[in-house]
């Protein structure tokens, strides 16, 4: 053979070697990192409400630091004479009455003085045309815990959107007001019912 070929038969030879040899190996492809499903979680719960009804709203008042004083008096049905009997002016005690659309849906609570009247025109803005004073038999379903028509004047209570005349609020520093029954009275500070029961306040009586 000629050398010459030779010589250049190994050096192909050691080329290819060191080509080979040189040559990064192939790591085995590592598996893509799968997502890894998310437990379960409950969604968290909401803090306890708070005892619904006249026993609710009573531990409500008693727990809620803001200082209120209960009256007795003879079992009257009217707001005005409720505040004869109590020897108190008539811009002092309360008045929740209900009106509600003229097919008995969506009662709402509105709190005047006893010595107002709630304007007709305003609650059929408020609640729609037609609207009216719930009846008798309407009241009971929503206060099954008072006496008729002696709800307290704190309708979120009893799932009632509350209204409070601007003026009653305005005018007056304190609210004397029924809780449940037609023969006791609860007096607190205007401000501190406010803080409480958290009604919407707008002008609602009827004025001259």
């Amino acid at each position: 053979m000629n050398p010459i070929l030779v010589v250049v038969v190994v050096l192909v030879v050691l080329l290819a070697a060191v080509l080979v040899v040189g040559k990064p190996k192939k790591r085995p492809q590592e598996p893509l990192p799968q997502s890894r499903p998310v437990p379960h979680q409950e969604p968290p719960k909401p803090p306890p409400p708070i005892g619904r009804g006249l026993a609710g709203l009573k531990e409500y008042l008693r727990t809620s630091g803001k200082p209120s004083m209960p009256i007795s008096h003879r079992p009257e049905y009217s707001a005005s004479m409720r505040a004869a009997g109590m020897h108190k002016y008539g811009k002092l005690v309360a008045k929740a009455v209900v009106f509600c659309r003229a097919d008995g849906t969506n009662p709402v609570m509105f709190v005047v003085s006893a010595a107002d009247k709630v304007d007709l025109g305003v609650v059929q803005n408020l609640i729609g045309p037609g609207a009216r004073l719930a009846t008798e038999t309407e009241l009971g379903p929503l206060f099954p815990d008072c006496q008729l028509g002696a709800h307290p004047p704190f309708g979120s209570f009893y799932g009632l959107q509350t209204i409070l005349d601007e003026r009653f609020h305005q005018e007056s520093d304190n609210i004397i007001f029924l809780m449940g029954h037609h023969d006791g009275s609860t007096s607190m500070a205007m401000r501190g019912y406010v803080a409480l029961a958290r009604p919407d306040i707008r002008r609602v009586r009827q004025t001259p």
